[in-house]
């Protein structure tokens, strides 16, 4: 999208494992994703090269595994998910954690809020954003 007109510039086609609610852009051709991996150990990160047209090849042979999950509730639902500075976020529930681009050097966050986060944003200044519904207001880190 652009982001001062907020119209689309370019759609693809993204494989069905990816959900497109947890998607960080690197570039304008290359795209991660994240899912909660299979045996529930942790997160894999797939990468997803864009096409000329609409459609993605994922290198499955340049994913990640994270070990651990993080968020306060059971399900651990993935509510955010950004890429910036050398660093993936991953947000859930009252809870972020912060990883390398090879998933080591974790760290987790909790958030001192009971109120259920939607969305994870880095600003120019590096500066965490964290989006909660309701009130739709963004929190700002200090």
């Amino acid at each position: 999208m652009d982001p001062n007109k907020l119209t689309i510039v370019k759609t693809w086609d993204l494989p069905s494992i990816v959900h497109p609610n947890v998607i960080a852009m690197l570039n304008s051709t290359t795209a991660v994703g994240v899912s909660k991996s299979a045996d529930g150990s942790g997160y894999e990160i797939y990468k997803m090269y864009l096409g000329t047209g609409s459609s993605t090849t994922m290198s499955w042979k340049e994913r990640i595994h994270v070990n651990g999950l993080v968020g306060t509730s059971s399900s651990k639902p993935i509510q955010g998910f950004t890429y910036s500075g050398g660093k993936y976020y991953l947000l859930s529930d009252g809870e972020y954690m912060s990883f390398d681009i090879n998933g080591k050097n974790i760290n987790r966050v909790k958030l001192n809020t009971t109120r259920e986060p939607e969305g994870i944003a880095v600003d120019s200044k590096g500066k965490l954003l964290i989006q909660f519904n309701y009130y739709n207001e963004v929190f700002k880190q200090q």
